[in-house]
């Protein structure tokens, strides 16, 4: 269940500027089921479909992203990175194999 109540704002530059987002608590569960809905053959998480995922369901402004809306990876990764570090608080540490690197970095930074 999300907690609606449970937001963050952030500010990401993008190709059009600096961009405000909103982003909403998904909770537990769906970080849970998406990371195994997005599971691929060889165990990994498919960064690509999480992400969308993501951008459909967490990101409340703006709405309705895609991944073609993003001009950089680096772009996308930066909100990718604004997203876990919102559910994840600095002193924890994601499943072995969360998607990304150990610490939950699509870049492995």
């Amino acid at each position: 269940m999300s907690n609606p109540a449970k937001t963050h704002r952030c500010t990401i530059v993008t190709k059009d500027g600096p961009t405000d987002f909103l982003l909403r608590d998904p909770g537990v569960g769906w970080v849970v089921r998406t990371e195994e809905q997005c599971q691929m053959p060889n165990g990994n998480v498919s960064y690509a479909t999480y992400v969308e995922r993501m951008l459909s369901d967490v990101v409340v402004q703006p709405q309705g992203l895609t991944l073609d809306d993003f001009a950089h990876e680096s772009e996308m990764a930066k909100l990718y990175k604004e997203f876990k570090s919102f559910r994840l608080p600095k002193h924890t540490n994601p499943p072995e194999g969360a998607p990304g690197g150990a610490d939950g970095d699509p870049e492995g930074d």
